[in-house]
């Protein structure tokens, strides 16, 4: 700046042809003269670049009009300019009582020909870029009064990511509409915003998901219990994992992070330790009876799946459902079933796939392990004689990447068949007995009746 000019000044480091940068084999730019390599430098309105749409080739500013020397908001005021000529395309101003203030300068963005600022009331402005007009005023995201927001704001799929104490809002840049909000509740009485966690923070948007977590603007000590980073699905607000972890102590409300090559860092306020989010590597072992067993033999085939990743390797490999809690029972010493004691963890699917001698194949079916413990297993009975592999595969899922392993068993011949001889059917003796039983009982009543008639004589 000088004399109160500002200047835009567009430069590159390459020479004439684009093609040799300084640092690059040693060599040196043909153009050596930094103001030769000067694209452009135009005088600029503002004293700062502003909030721009590079697609549309244009930079806004806006902020509050105070009435002299009392500092009172009475309305507010929008600026933009072209990035090309740096010439001022238009200036407007509005004093309506209920919206007399933008709520923050920096909470404020550019993205598809418009440019949006979060008013003191609550909504969020939309100006046409090209011609100044208001396109569109968004509802306010709670009834009655609206609610306290971050200081910052993600625009990208066509929307704005609004965080604020009531939960994280995405509006529709075409006209305003809120197409979704997320709240985080909150156990009772841990906090006191009608039993959901505030979102004082800013986020990161990429690969389809907003990542951002709960913070207070000023947090007392000690820290609220349950505060969590949360990654949604950015399209429709869903949660797709989460995991406790809190930054901003001091009033702070930065992403405590970076996020790069599929990998995410954050800071946690609650412990002190950094943490990165990302897929990791996954080790499959796989094995069967090692003698030869007869074939209609049901044998069991077991094996394990654990996780390589450097912070928990040899772990249990565990569903992405259950990823959050597994993550919170290794590392922020939390119960393995949840707060509540209401979760079971679930394993992971394994392939188990069976090559013969002949080239043949057969699917013997998916295991799912134990999540407890990384292990499974499968009966089977092999079909025929001869060599089986068997290869196990875990195809990996959003957590971790792919491994398998295999082993060999070996069927012989079925046990040769027992023929037991047939036996002759043995005699009836059953009316033989009878008959010898009626004459014995005879003769006994012969007997006794003479018996009788010789007492009587004497």
């Amino acid at each position: 700046m000088g004399g109160g000019q500002y200047r835009l000044i567009n430069w590159t480091i390459a020479n004439n042809a684009g093609t040799e940068v300084i640092g690059i084999g040693g060599g040196q730019p043909t153009i050596q003269n930094f103001t030769q390599r000067i694209w452009g430098n135009i005088s600029w309105p503002f004293s700062s670049l502003g909030t721009v749409d590079y697609e549309s080739g244009i930079a806004c500013t806006s902020g509050t009009i105070s009435s002299t020397g009392t500092g009172v908001g009475t309305g507010v005021y929008v600026m933009a300019a072209s990035l090309k000529t740096g010439a001022l395309l238009w200036n407007v101003t509005n004093t309506n009582a209920e919206n007399w203030a933008t709520f923050f300068s920096g909470y404020s963005v550019a993205d598809h020909g418009k440019y949006a600022n979060r008013m003191m009331s609550g909504e969020w402005w939309a100006w046409d870029l090209n011609t100044g007009q208001i396109a569109w005023k968004s509802p306010i995201s709670s009834w009655p009064w609206g609610c306290f927001g971050a200081y910052d704001v993600q625009s990208a799929y066509g929307l704005i990511f609004d965080n604020g104490y009531d939960g994280v809002h995405a509006i529709n840049w075409t006209n305003g509409k809120i197409e979704w909000s997320f709240q985080a509740p909150s156990a009772p009485f841990e906090t006191p915003y009608n039993g959901g966690m505030a979102w004082h923070a800013t986020g990161y948007v990429a690969d389809g998901k907003l990542y951002t977590f709960n913070a207070e603007h000023t947090p007392s000590q000690p820290i609220t219990r349950g505060l969590k980073l949360f990654c949604l699905n950015a399209t429709t607000g869903a949660e797709i994992w989460s995991i406790s972890g809190y930054s901003g102590v001091g009033g702070s409300r930065t992403f405590p992070g970076a996020i790069a090559d599929g990998y995410l860092t954050f800071a946690s306020s609650y412990d002190g330790m950094m943490y990165v989010f990302g897929k990791g590597k996954s080790a499959t072992t796989v094995t069967a009876p090692m003698t030869e067993v007869a074939k209609g033999t049901s044998i069991t085939i077991e094996g394990t799946v654990t996780d390589l990743s450097p912070a928990q390797p040899g772990t249990p490999c565990v569903s992405v459902g259950s990823m959050g809690t597994q993550m919170e029972y290794i590392h922020m010493q939390q119960p393995i079933d949840g707060i509540w004691h209401n979760i079971t963890l679930t394993g992971v699917p394994v392939s188990l796939t069976a090559f013969a001698d002949d080239g043949s194949y057969v699917d013997i079916g998916t295991a799912t392990t134990d999540a407890y413990h990384g292990t499974f297993g499968y009966s089977w009975t092999p079909p025929k004689e001869g060599t089986y592999r068997i290869v196990a595969t875990f195809a990996g899922d959003a957590s971790y990447g792919s491994s398998g392993s295999a082993t060999y068993v070996t069927v012989g011949p079925a046990p040769a068949q027992i023929t037991i001889p047939e036996q002759p059917t043995p005699p009836d003796y059953t009316m033989t007995i009878i008959g010898t039983g009626i004459a014995v009982i005879v003769v006994f009543a012969v007997g006794l009746a003479v018996a009788v008639l010789m007492l009587k004589k004497r």
